[in-house]
């Protein structure tokens, strides 16, 4: 391998979003995404809204239980890596972080539905576009996203090995399906097809429009429980770790 004679390494990030999956199907709802790059993990969603590298896209209609960001999803974005000297020149980490959240026009109640968590760093080796699926972290309906990366070498041939960072991403799976209702959809629906549907939008419609909307505390039971098995104080917490 050779040795990197500079410290700042240029990258070009190319990100194409084709699309998320296992979406609650509420009446006329969207839905958006936030986008931040880092040099570290974002601990908070608040540290996200403010990171300076932040880019927040249109708002999408939810159809099938899917978004399409459309041209949003597709991006070319400059990336400046660090090369260690001290650490065998090993580039460092930098963080794509992708918050998308869902929304109700009527009501305009939003609701976080999962988050993209990906270390560009690991794919600076790899020769071409890599297409992926992954389970968003913190997913309350295990919606998954459809995208591909290719971080392109601005400075050295495409071919030229850096030294990287070992993969960290447990959230990727190259044979994962998207979604079991997708399965189901075609242009004549039956009945049952129908059917299993309707089901899936009231469950949604429950568990996001009345659950979360409305009742945001620990139901007794709950409370017990958390006391009890986690040593809790019985108050329901926010992402930040706040309580309610």
């Amino acid at each position: 391998m050779m040795k990197l004679s500079y410290k700042s390494v240029q990258f070009e990030l190319v990100l194409n979003i084709e699309g998320l999956t296992n979406i609650p199907q509420l009446d006329n709802n969207i839905c958006y995404m936030q986008r931040s790059i880092s040099n570290s993990r974002l601990k908070t969603f608040k540290q996200q809204q403010h990171h300076k590298d932040t880019f927040t896209s249109k708002k999408y209609p939810v159809k099938d239980h899917k978004c399409s960001f459309e041209a949003d999803g597709k991006s070319v974005i400059p990336v400046k890596l660090y090369a260690d000297p001290k650490d065998n020149y090993t580039l460092s980490d930098k963080w794509l972080q992708i918050t998308f959240i869902i929304e109700d026009p009527q009501t305009n109640s939003k609701e976080k539905l999962g988050l993209l968590e990906l270390n560009l760093t690991e794919y600076v080796n790899e020769r071409s576009p890599v297409n992926l699926r992954y389970l968003l972290k913190k997913s309350k309906t295990n919606s998954i996203l459809k995208f591909s990366i290719f971080v392109k070498h601005l400075q050295s041939d495409q071919s030229f090995e850096y030294n990287i960072p070992n993969k960290t991403t447990s959230q990727i799976y190259q044979g994962l399906k998207d979604t079991i209702v997708e399965h189901h959809v075609s242009d004549s629906k039956s009945g049952a097809d129908q059917m299993l549907c309707d089901i899936v939008n009231k469950t949604f419609r429950f568990t996001w429009q009345y659950i979360e909307s409305r009742y945001e505390e620990y139901t007794p039971s709950e409370c017990i429980r958390d006391i009890v098995e986690y040593n809790g104080n019985g108050w329901k917490k926010n992402d930040e770790g706040m309580n309610y």
